[in-house]
């Protein structure tokens, strides 16, 4: 909702993030303080720690990849979003969002989880060459990481994010 990164990524680390039952977008959006049950929820769902990817050409992001899903933050332009499949950047940035990379395709494009709007997820697939402004992984990223470190498949990755065993 605005916010910086850094702010984000230690409030997942310190206090975790509850499930949509315990505290909606909606109670966000009206500034309703999160009860016990969410802060005590929220605390089963917490990341160990995160780093900032400062490699941010296609091979450093597929290496965060490897390990984790990751956040980026991208240029948008509405425009470019407009139109159906792969998105190109096309048109200057209107402003700054920040999106969940989970995978990438058979052609190294970028498959991200989006939400625009207050109740829906969008699936959305980047051109492997769009401009990553910013990356973040949720795991400690160590110094050289090893082309034949695989992590799980997507579906996997996803379970094991979702239930904080990572």
């Amino acid at each position: 909702n605005g916010t910086k990164p850094r702010i984000v990524a230690d409030n997942l680390r310190n206090d975790g993030i509850c499930e949509d039952k315990y505290y909606t977008v909606a109670d966000l959006r009206a500034s309703v303080e999160p009860n016990m049950g969410a802060m005590l929820n929220a605390a089963t769902y917490k990341i160990k720690n995160y780093s900032f990817v400062t490699d941010r050409t296609q091979r450093g992001i597929y290496n965060a990849l490897k390990l984790s899903p990751i956040a980026i933050v991208i240029g948008v332009n509405y425009s470019d979003f407009a139109t159906p499949g792969v998105i190109h950047k096309n048109n200057a940035p209107e402003f700054y969002h920040m999106i969940a990379l989970w995978d990438v395709t058979e052609n190294g494009d970028y498959i991200c989880y989006n939400w625009w709007d207050r109740d829906k997820q969008d699936v959305r697939i980047l051109s492997k060459n769009y401009q990553i402004e910013m990356a973040i992984s949720f795991e400690d990223m160590p110094d050289n990481i090893s082309l034949n470190h695989v992590r799980t498949g997507l579906c996997e990755s996803i379970k094991l994010f979702l239930s904080g065993k990572r």
